[in-house]
Order: C-alpha cells, then structure tokens, then sequence
C-alpha cells in the first residue's frame, strides 16, 4: 500500500464553525494539511501555527456549497461530500478533530470511508459546560443528542488523545477505551513564547517600581471573571501603590469597569483589550502575579514567562501547577482567598521566575512536547497500516 502524503486535521463541521463564530461567509476555514510521515517530525512546531501547516485548501465559502440558503442538515451533507472529495484527492494518514460532536462524528465517517486512523483530542470538559446551562454545539438538537455523540465518538476513535490526565479521565468516563486514551501535554499557541525576551514588543505597562497583577482571558461568564475587581480591592488595601491590568474583551467587560468604579480602584485598573503576541508577551515579563477565573493555556504560557499564576482550584489547574510545582489553586469564586495568594505571591518578589521557567520548558518544551507527539504518531501509524 503506497504510504499517504498528508494529514488532514478536521476542526468543526460546516455549520458548525458559522454557528459558534458568527463567519457566515466561512464554512470551514480551519482545514490543513501536513507533510508526509517520513517529515512530520520536521513540521510538528512552526511559528506560525500550532503544528505547522502547510493548507490543503482553506478558502472555502458559504457560496461553494450552497449554504447558508440550505437546511442545515443539507448543509452538513453538501460539506461532508466535499470533505470526502478533498480527502480522496490527498490520501490522507490520519484524520483529527478537536470536538466530537459534529467535527468528531464528521472525522469517523470520512476516515473510516478511506480506512485511515481517527484521532479525536480532548480539550474540554463538556459535562461542566453542560452544569453550568451552556452549550457550544447547539446544531445538534439537544443536550441529550449531544451526549450521545460524545460518548460514540469516544468509544469508536482510534485514538483519543487528551491534553492532561484531567482530561483523559472525563474521556474514561465518557466512554473512551483506557488502551487507547493518551494524555499529552499541550504546547502554547505560539512558539514565541518559548523565547519571550526576544519576541517582546517591550511595551511599557506600568512603573517597575510598583506592584503589577494582571489577568489575561475572556471576559465571559462562563470564565469566572466576576471576583477578580474585588479581589484586587484587597490587594490594593495591602498594597496601596499596586496597578492591576486586564487583558481581553468581552461581554463582562463592562461590568467589571462598573465594579471597579463602585469599588473606588477604577484609577488603578486599566482594560487594554485583545493584545497581540508581543503585547501579551512584555505584560507577562513585567507582571508580578497573573490572576484568573478559567485560564487554560493560558497557565502554560505565564510559567514559561516565569510568571505565577493564582487561579481558582477546578479543570487542570492543579494538574498544571503540579507539574511545574509553582501557582496557587484557590476555591471557586472566593475573591478573599485569591487575595491572599496573590499578595503571598507578591511577597515573593519574582524570586524563583528563572527555575519556573526551566521546570515549564521540562514539561511544556517544544522538544519535550514534540518527542511525545512523535511517539505518538509512529505508533498509530505503525498498528494502523
């Protein structure tokens, strides 16, 4: 059997993708392809994206495929076939998904159609999201279907691949085969963080002579951003001269900005917004201590800045912080307990950022996390053809 040449990553399904992100003109905008087996282990880590992509074809739109005029079933149909097609076309190895609802169920049928691997990764608890009445994938009909969809894909992947142990037990209990569910460590978005002094834009956020919290992530909701402008109000009662930097956007915005006004901190809190990667890098440098509600990789990118971090005690928090044994887990919601953490932080005086970053370049390294990926692909590979 001639060896297949590329690596399809399938993200979402059509629908999909335009539902959550509101890209009514992108069906599909995050399909890419990857080099032969004999190179993967070359492309794994490119600057530019997560595992270096070299696009099969990323341009398609709304128009190509009749949609959105088309029922959504129709709609998943016309971009299945297309999939199909463009799979046949490139002799895929393996194909992937991030989530296994649609993306997943997707990923299955095209790959069991051309008898290739299924890889679907696991970065999400959706039981959580379930619990606290949110839903991403409301193509599906209900929260019932959902489940059922998960749970098939789970049982029927290849392989399940999770980002940490947190993960991979949520898939265990979800119906995953142990002997096919591995836990393997994620990289940041982007390889610059890898070497942040020289990727710093060298922005100037605040005195150095003053204490500087910060906080990166979403301001949503459902990433428990409520208690972060009361928690600094205590920080700040300890530690009149210290700022406190927000960056990103959203819909809490405006309510933490009410928040800080009503606590009498609005002069000490600043809201920068959506920070590009040289931003983002220069505040990690410059902070003292990040602080969070959710903060997801966003854990990895501040240990390898050397920047710990306080956030509450639930996901892979601990997990993490484990790992490169630095950061502190606080209960949910309990604005006085991040305080606390956060000044004993603070009283640190960014002794020990150098060891935090070598013990996270140890677990979350480019060599480190592209070794296991390896492994992991040549023992697919090496069961499945």
């Amino acid at each position: 059997m001639k060896r297949p040449e590329t690596h399809i990553y399938l993200s979402t399904g059509c629908y999909e993708t335009a539902f959550r992100q509101r890209h009514a003109d992108v069906v599909y905008d995050e399909l890419l392809g990857y080099g032969t087996f004999s190179k993967l282990h070359a492309v794994f880590f490119r600057a530019d994206q997560h595992l270096g992509a070299i696009p099969v074809r990323s341009d398609v739109t709304a128009h190509d495929l009749g949609w959105p005029k088309k029922p959504r079933w129709l709609a998943e149909g016309l971009f299945l076939r297309w999939l199909n097609a463009l799979i046949q076309r490139n002799y895929p190895c393996v194909v992937t998904a991030y989530d296994p609802f649609l993306s997943g169920f997707n990923a299955y049928l095209v790959a069991m159609r051309h008898r290739v691997p299924f890889v679907q990764y696991v970065g999400c608890n959706f039981e959580e999201w379930r619990a606290r009445g949110q839903r991403l994938f409301r193509v599906l009909p209900g929260e019932r279907s959902e489940a059922w969809c998960e749970r098939w894909v789970y049982r029927h992947a290849t392989r399940v691949r999770t980002w940490n142990h947190y993960y991979r037990d949520y898939a265990l209990k979800m119906g995953a085969p142990p002997t096919r569910t591995i836990a393997l460590p994620p990289s940041p978005f982007n390889d610059a963080y890898y070497s942040p002094e020289q990727h710093s834009s060298g922005r100037h956020f605040a005195d150095p002579r003053v204490p500087l919290v910060a906080a990166i992530q979403r301001l949503k909701a459902d990433k428990l951003v409520s208690k972060l402008v009361p928690a600094f109000v205590q920080i700040r009662h300890r530690l009149p001269t210290a700022r406190f930097i927000i960056a990103g956007d959203g819909p809490e915005r405006a309510v933490m900005q009410r928040q800080a006004e009503e606590l009498c901190v609005a002069d000490a809190i600043e809201f920068v917004g959506h920070l590009d990667v040289g931003d983002l890098l220069a505040l990690m440098l410059r902070a003292d201590v990040l602080i969070g509600g959710h903060a997801g990789r966003t854990l990895i990118e501040a240990s390898l800045c050397g920047l710990e971090a306080v956030v509450y005690d639930f996901d892979w928090h601990r997990e993490c912080f484990d790992l490169v044994r630095a950061g502190r887990a606080i209960p949910l919601e309990d604005a006085s307990a991040m305080a606390a953490a956060a000044l004993a932080v603070l009283g640190q005086n960014n002794a020990g950022r150098h060891e935090l970053r070598e013990r996270a370049h140890t677990v979350f390294g480019r060599n480190a996390i592209a070794q296991q990926t390896r492994v992991f692909y040549e023992q697919l590979f090496s069961e499945s053809f």
